[in-house]
């Protein structure tokens, strides 16, 4: 992702963002046939502490930041409520 300009360089999972934990998965697959390439990609962040304030978001390739609430899937973020 640092490679893409996704991620800044110096970022770290344990640095990017003050109080937060974070995790990313990343998949990459290409189809040589059909010379089809899918990238996606979901970044999670976690609050170190629980808090009224600090609240768990995500991201994934679409590119709209997303925040869990309890009636979401904690396993999918494409079905959390995007921030406004």
């Amino acid at each position: 992702m640092k490679a893409e300009y996704y991620i800044a360089e110096g970022c770290t999972l344990g640095n990017m963002i003050e109080n937060y934990s974070m995790t990313w998965k990343v998949y990459n697959m290409s189809v040589v046939e059909e010379d089809i390439q899918i990238h996606n990609f979901t970044i999670i962040a976690y609050p170190q502490v629980k808090s009224n304030d600090l609240q768990t978001f995500g991201i994934t390739e679409d590119q709209i930041v997303k925040e869990y609430k309890p009636k979401n899937d904690p396993y999918s973020v494409k079905t959390w409520d995007p921030i406004l």
